[in-house]
Formats: structure tokens, sequence, C-alpha cells
């Protein structure tokens, strides 16, 4: 744990090594309701063996996943848990001074990677709790009320299809602003000291899509 922040990496959640957290000079989380969560870690650097000694650790690749939490009162509050998209070095002679730091984003940039063609029929809800619960282990999705390729509902005409020519990431935002939604993640977080290999954390991800305050 450093500057109260609890870091994690990896597919388990295991938490980072005395040895990197040490290292540790700058934690960043921007929030915001509607775009990815995105962070930052950065972490004086060192030469160990001819090699950069944080630059080189596997915890800290690209794509390796990073979660990130505090403690508040008796609870654990997880901010963020994405991917690593981004690097960044500096080196400096001898070693001292050098620093690294990675960058990433929540996990809606897994959704925001190839682009679908596709017609859907039914609600907008629908469509976009069938894409959710691809990635999100729960989902909670406020239903919609035009009925795509089906009968009118409340007076709205419905003998269209609801057509994705975009990313998931960008159809789900479509989806949001057309019925005044808010599309964000939230997490239930705590320690699991029973991973084998060390203490890890234990994270249940919830996509929402719905209004907020609630209507």
């Amino acid at each position: 744990m450093g500057f109260g922040a609890i870091i994690a990496s990896g597919e388990k959640n295991k938490l980072l090594s005395d040895d990197l957290l040490d290292c540790l000079t700058e934690v960043r989380v921007e929030q915001s309701l509607d775009d990815p969560t995105r962070f930052a870690v950065r972490f004086q650097d060192d030469i160990s063996g001819g090699e950069p000694r944080i630059r080189k650790a596997s915890e800290l690749q690209c794509q390796q996943m990073i979660t990130m939490a505090v403690q508040v009162g008796d609870a654990m509050k997880c901010l963020v848990r994405g991917p690593i998209t981004s690097v960044k070095s500096s080196v400096m002679l001898g070693g001292p001074g050098s620093w690294h730091e990675v960058r990433g984003q929540d996990r809606r940039i897994e959704l925001d990677r190839q682009s679908v063609r596709r017609a859907w029929t039914g609600r907008a809800s629908e469509a976009a709790r069938t894409i959710l619960g691809v990635k999100f282990a729960e989902v909670d999705v406020q239903e919609t009320c035009i009925v795509y390729g089906g009968q009118r509902v409340r007076g709205q005409p419905s003998s269209s299809t609801l057509n994705q020519r975009a990313t998931d990431a960008a159809f789900i935002r479509q989806i949001a602003r057309r019925n005044n939604l808010h599309f964000w993640i939230e997490y239930d977080c705590r320690l699991n000291g029973l991973q084998p290999g060390g203490q890890s954390l234990k994270v249940v991800q919830k996509a929402n899509l719905k209004s907020s305050p609630p209507r």
C-alpha cells in the first residue's frame, strides 16, 4: 500500500510487491460519469543488473490489468480496474532520478476496439444488456421505451431496426444519449487473503446504463 492506495495487477488482482510500492511516487485517478475512468501510476526507477528495474516489471507491462482501491473506514472502495494502455519513462544517466509511469482506462476501453455493423430488434436496453453481459459479471440496464422492428410503444414508431455502425462503446453511448441515460461501472471490492501465491483483491464489476439520479 502506498499513499493510502491499494494497487493490484493481473487478472487475479494480485497486490503489488513491497519492492514496487516502495518506488511509488504518484497516483492519479480521473473519474467522470459518462467517460472512461483514467488512471496513471508513476514510480521512481533505477538500474539493477544493467536494466531499468521498474520498467522491466511484469506487473506493469502494457495490457496488464490494474486495480486501484482505497480503504474508507471498514470498507474498501475500488476506484478503477482496467488495462494499461500506454507507458512513459524518463531515464537519467546512471539511474537515479529516472522514473516510469503507466497509464490506462477502465474496461469500457475493451468495448471500443472494433467496429460492428448490426441491425438490432427489440428494445435498445435489450441490445445494451446483451453487449455488456459479455464483458461484465453484473449488468443493470434501465428499460427503454421503443421496440424496434416491432409494435408501437407509447405512440413511438418502431418499424425500423436499431442500427449499429460503430464500436460497442460508441453504440452504448448512443443509446444513453437518446434515452437520457448514463453509462458507468461500479465495483464491489475486498481483500482475498486465500488466493494462492499471495494476497489479492476480489473485485466484482457491475456495468450500469440508467438514469442518474434515478427517475
